[in-house]
């Protein structure tokens, strides 16, 4: 969620920073029409091809942060804990605010979820943990 709100703020940013880019390369192409002099001219050209080329730059950065956005949110959504995203951390690790883990593991140990709540505070949430101290 957090990269999100970033990418979000950066793309901003960057849209800014490209429109004010393209403004300004107009404007020099504006200035270059009506000026006289052909070394002046010939300057106010090169500035408003570098400010194009500075507003592609950060076009292709947009695109690309864009990118690694959808790779962060992705891996997020992926770290995210539900019932259909198990792992070895789902596995080693007993989640009480998890409703669907709560079922599981009061089912897998034989225990009422008042029970298992009591094991988890008195050894933490690990399932080798608990297991050992049910089973005292």
């Amino acid at each position: 969620m957090v990269a999100t709100l970033v990418a979000v703020a950066c793309f901003g940013a960057m849209q800014e920073e490209r429109s004010y880019l393209r403004s300004q390369a107009e404007r020099c192409e504006r200035l270059a029409k009506f000026t006289t002099d052909d070394a002046t001219r010939d300057a106010l050209r090169r500035l408003a091809q570098d400010y194009l080329e500075r507003a592609r730059r950060w076009e292709a950065e947009t695109r690309e942060s864009a990118k690694r956005s959808e790779d962060a949110t992705s891996a997020e959504a992926k770290m995210t804990d539900d019932s259909t995203n198990i792992g070895s951390p789902d596995r080693d690790r007993i989640a009480m605010g998890e409703e669907h883990e709560v079922r599981y593991w009061t089912e897998a140990l034989g225990v009422t979820k008042e029970r298992l709540q009591q094991a988890v505070d008195s050894v933490g949430n690990s399932v080798e943990k608990v297991r050992a101290h049910l089973r005292d």
